[in-house]
């Protein structure tokens, strides 16, 4: 076998597969490089080796390129540590011949060459390194903690909330991948195994309160039904049951008693309704809302008031009113049936409970329950007029 002189060897490139127990990891991490120390041959010649994990790579300066294939042999004797054998391949020259590399210490790296022992010192590079972020995602106090550097297959201890991060309404939850919460999840002070750089924003849980809950006006009010409408505005974080309680009397912040009650179920925040049926018209009726959760409850305070329809009543009011020569004010009054369209019928001729019987038609529309009245004009002077009020609603008609 044709040895090679150390000149030769210092631009070999060998391609590797290296396993050394302690010093390289079996898994991918940053380069390592180690480069030779001053043993009498050119400094110049720069021979080197880099590794990255399981895989190492001989490299030099110089011409020509030398191909090293792994030998399974180990050798042993004095000052080898961890050693491999590797049989290298010069395609200049078309021969080969062994090599025997190893670890001298953690830092340093030997290579046992035909003409000497070079030993390679340690001279940059390392386990890969990862940055470990915080954010204090939408904290109203505190300081976020500082960022941490991961070492490449060390396990980091996480941050604690050592800056006391705090948000209104919220209590700190430990840290997150996402700024929603719905990434992975990190303890404080927590295991970070992973090798990838991360931020983690705080996490936040809402705390739980007692819900808040208002009546609102009745709607669809008939003589007989009604929707009774109210707007649950806070569950306080926590599933809230909504019930409403309806009757003729106000029995206040009370769950018994009351004519009528309803479990609406667990709802959210929002407007919540219920139609009921089966009431008594002319009726004035009382209604409140209630919300309840594991913290507390509420009530819909105070109670809101509806009356059902009835059929109307009406009557001429006081009488004409402001009568000169050629005009006149005909005042009326709704005095039941909560509302209702109102007409006037006038002329020269009581045409009675006829509407095609008078000679003049004035509709005033929907009225509620009070008074009201129509302006006449184009009267004939020292004439004598009578008029009639009527009233209808979905429940019945009235004349005066």
């Amino acid at each position: 076998m044709k040895r090679h002189s150390s000149s030769a060897f210092s631009t070999a490139i060998l391609a590797m597969a290296l396993a050394v127990a302690g010093l390289v990891s079996t898994t991918p991490a940053q380069a390592q490089t180690y480069k030779y120390g001053p043993s009498g041959i050119n400094p110049q010649q720069n021979v080197w080796i880099q590794i990255t994990g399981t895989q190492a790579e001989f490299r030099g300066d110089f011409r020509g390129a030398y191909v090293g294939t792994m030998n399974t042999s180990v050798p042993s004797g004095p000052g080898v540590q961890n050693a491999v054998n590797f049989q290298v391949f010069n395609p200049d020259e078309g021969n080969d011949y062994q090599q025997v590399v190893g670890w001298v210490s953690s830092t340093q790296f030997y290579i046992n060459h035909p003409n000497g022992t070079w030993n390679l010192n340690l001279e940059s590079g390392g386990p890969a390194t990862y940055t470990v972020s915080y954010d204090a995602n939408d904290a109203t106090s505190g300081t976020v903690p500082s960022s941490q550097t991961k070492t490449h297959d060390v396990t980091l201890t996480l941050a604690s909330n050592s800056g006391n991060l705090a948000k209104t309404d919220y209590t700190f939850a430990g840290w997150n991948t996402a700024a929603n919460g719905l990434g992975t999840d990190y303890a404080a002070g927590g295991n970070y195994t992973a090798n990838a750089a991360v931020t983690l924003y705080a996490k936040w849980t809402a705390v739980a309160a007692a819900p808040t809950i208002a009546n609102a006006a009745a709607s669809g009010v008939t003589a007989s039904s009604a929707t009774l409408n109210g707007n649950l505005t806070s569950t306080g974080t926590a599933s809230t049951t909504v019930y409403v309680y309806w009757g003729t009397v106000d029995l206040g912040q009370t769950t018994s008693g009351w004519d009528g009650s309803q479990n609406l179920g667990v709802r959210s925040p929002g407007a919540v309704s219920h139609p009921i049926s089966g009431l008594s018209g002319g009726t004035p009726y009382f209604y409140r809302f209630f919300a309840q959760n594991s913290v507390g409850s509420d009530w819909g305070d105070p109670a809101t008031q509806f009356e059902t329809a009835s059929a109307p009543v009406v009557d001429n009011g006081g009488g004409a009113a402001n009568i000169t020569a050629y005009s006149a004010r005909l005042r009326g009054a709704l005095t039941a049936g909560g509302s209702a369209a109102v007409t006037i019928y006038w002329g020269t001729v009581d045409g009675g409970t006829s509407p095609s019987a008078w000679q003049h038609t004035n509709s005033l529309g929907t009225a509620s329950e009070g008074e009201f009245f129509s302006d006449v004009s184009g009267l004939n002077k020292n004439s004598t007029y009578r008029y009639r009020c009527y009233a209808e609603n979905v429940v019945g008609t009235d004349w005066a």
